[in-house]
């Protein structure tokens, strides 16, 4: 079964990722941060695809793409960023860092299952 991180510093989207992701059929595992993230990954190389948001404290989710694509084994990995922040340039920015997908808050549950499966298949 395949494993999907989810990464957000507010529970009650987590909780709320983790039931889409579950019911899709895929093995959720949960982060509120960026650098809890980073670690993850590192010890948990069978992660197939990311979920993360894009403002938190303590490592963000632009510092931590970047982080994440300096690891080689780690790089490939797609990810899903979400964030309520929706200029364009901002927008713009992360998809040049290597993030696969955005969805903007409030996330539709249609569209982030969508993305989930295109990049999964």
């Amino acid at each position: 079964m395949k494993k999907i991180l989810i990464v957000d510093d507010e529970p009650s989207l987590r909780w709320t990722l983790k039931l889409v992701v579950e019911d899709l059929g895929y093995t959720a595992i949960q982060c509120s941060s960026g650098k809890q993230a980073l670690s993850m990954l590192e010890m948990n190389l069978d992660i197939s695809l990311v979920i993360s948001d894009l403002m938190m404290p303590e490592m963000n989710g632009r510092e931590f793409i970047e982080a994440k694509n300096k690891i080689e084994e780690l790089a490939k990995i797609p990810v899903i960023m979400i964030s309520g922040v929706v200029k364009l340039s901002e927008v713009s920015d992360i998809l040049e860092k290597g993030v696969s997908r955005f969805i903007a808050k409030p996330v539709r549950v249609e569209e982030l299952e969508e993305y989930i499966n295109q990049l999964l298949e």
